[in-house]
């Protein structure tokens, strides 16, 4: 984000922006050193990753109902694995608690793959995680997945119910789009949001986003702009709610 920003805006520098990098990452900063809206142009959004609520295969719960259930119960252990602090695993998964008013010992580890796997190993009982880093898990067998995060069913993920069936109004996913430098011109970044739109088109790529349960989202700069804001909103609230210090 910080090189992007001081790059030279002739349309041959794009960001793959993401709501970690380009949101909460900056939220962490004692001085953040960019900003998503405004030290860039926008080129679209491309697609959206739903995150997966997901637990230990030996878990005795089978929906997200009954998660609930299991954590206002006070069995012990009941850890949520996130990525690290901060990571967007984490604020999903401290977003889920307070819709759902249940507490869990955050477990962080070091990326996404340590902490997905301490589910499966059954050292966390679950976490709320992009999907891309679940899918193998689940497909395997090592990880049982209750729900995802989309306000909606997804064909991305059948016979995964939303959150928000039980949870009304739950929704917390991740947006992927292009940003370039401020002073790209507007005719490259209509040149590249084209070709954006017709690469996502392409078989292979909506395969590809598929098997990730990633999917795919096309918008143009201002919606795509407002995606980004309303989502420096909701994870500042979430930061400063759990008390999360800059480092």
């Amino acid at each position: 984000m910080e090189i992007a920003k001081e790059a030279n805006p002739d349309g041959y520098t794009l960001v793959a922006a993401t709501t970690a990098a380009s949101t909460i990452a900056r939220l962490l900063q004692k001085k953040a050193l960019f900003h998503p809206l405004n030290d860039y142009e926008y080129v679209g959004q491309f697609a959206v990753t739903l995150n997966v609520l997901v637990v230990y295969p030996n878990l005795p719960v089978k929906s997200v109902k009954e998660l609930i259930a299991y954590g206002k119960s006070g069995k012990k252990p009941f850890n949520m694995a996130s990525a690290g602090v901060g990571s967007q695993s984490h604020l999903s998964g401290a977003y889920f608690l307070q819709a759902a008013g249940v507490q869990s010992l955050h477990v962080p580890y070091k990326g996404g793959g340590p902490s997905s796997g301490s589910v499966a190993a059954g050292e966390s009982q679950w976490t709320l995680i992009p999907a891309p880093a679940a899918m193998g898990h689940i497909g395997a067998g090592r990880l049982r997945p209750l729900g995802h995060t989309l306000p909606k069913p997804t064909p991305l993920l059948p016979g995964i119910p939303p959150i928000a069936d039980t949870i009304p109004g739950f929704d917390y996913t991740g947006w992927m789009g292009f940003f370039v430098p401020k002073g790209t011109s507007k005719a490259v970044a209509v040149k590249l949001q084209a070709a954006v739109v017709k690469t996502m088109a392409l078989p292979s790529v909506k395969k590809a986003m598929a098997s990730q349960a990633t999917e795919i989202v096309i918008q143009g700069p201002a919606a795509f702009r407002k995606v980004v804001q309303e989502s420096m909103v909701q994870n500042a609230k979430l930061v400063q709610s759990l008390g999360l210090t800059a480092n």
